[in-house]
């Protein structure tokens, strides 16, 4: 995105009929583009720090003999529970049926 003062629209709003706007500016980066060649000291000073790997384009091929294989991760299923056979389930769902009855009921909603 070029540098300068945009502004943006919401094409279809959704909560009103009003378009929805904001303001944005970009500005240019002094220091993006000072140095754009590759500082191979520094990449490889974080690899070491971090202890990863710094790899090249030309040293590519070794990527991938330096991957490890992995390993199998075995993946198990619980034990399904039935919520619908549950009483707690079952008490809750007449205690909020029954509250919401009694109450239609005292607001004359009924």
């Amino acid at each position: 995105m070029n540098a300068g003062d945009y502004e943006l629209m919401l094409a279809q709003p959704q909560l009103s009929g009003e378009a929805v706007t904001t303001s944005l500016s970009v500005l240019k980066s002094p220091t993006e583009l000072a140095e754009p060649r590759m500082n191979q000291a520094k990449l490889e000073y974080l690899a070491d720090v971090t202890g990863g790997q710094f790899f090249t384009a030309d040293s590519l091929d070794s990527l991938l003999d330096e991957l490890s294989a992995g390993k199998v991760v075995r993946v198990e299923t619980l034990e399904p529970q039935s919520l619908w056979n549950s009483k707690w389930l079952a008490s809750a769902f007449v205690v909020v049926i029954s509250a919401e009855w009694l109450l239609r009921n005292k607001m004359g909603l009924l």
